[in-house]
């Protein structure tokens, strides 16, 4: 997969969503434009932001194996650290249970 951004979403089937930095919520609303909280809603179903800020992740919920896989072409293709994407991952996940 080619990124043309380090931010945007990334849907359960493993589609991703760019943005310019600080967009995420607008390109979000255009995906659900009849919600009143588009990012509560994609979060809810499973959607996971990523941020150029720092090598960072929001999720609800631990990524399926269709996200999993392009997160790990994204790791490759920005050269981010695996161990410390990982653990962003896996703190997040302790957090939902």
């Amino acid at each position: 997969m080619v990124f043309n951004s380090r931010n945007g979403w990334l849907n359960p089937q493993g589609q991703f969503f760019s943005c310019e930095v600080w967009e995420h919520d607008n390109v979000i609303t255009l995906v659900f434009p009849d919600s009143d909280n588009a990012v509560d809603v994609a979060e809810k179903l499973g959607w996971i932001k990523l941020r150029d800020a720092y090598p960072f992740v929001e999720a609800s919920r631990a990524p399926n194996d269709d996200q999993l896989k392009v997160l790990f072409d994204y790791i490759q293709e920005f050269d981010i650290t695996l161990p410390a994407y990982c653990y962003i991952l896996n703190d997040r996940q302790e957090t939902n249970e």
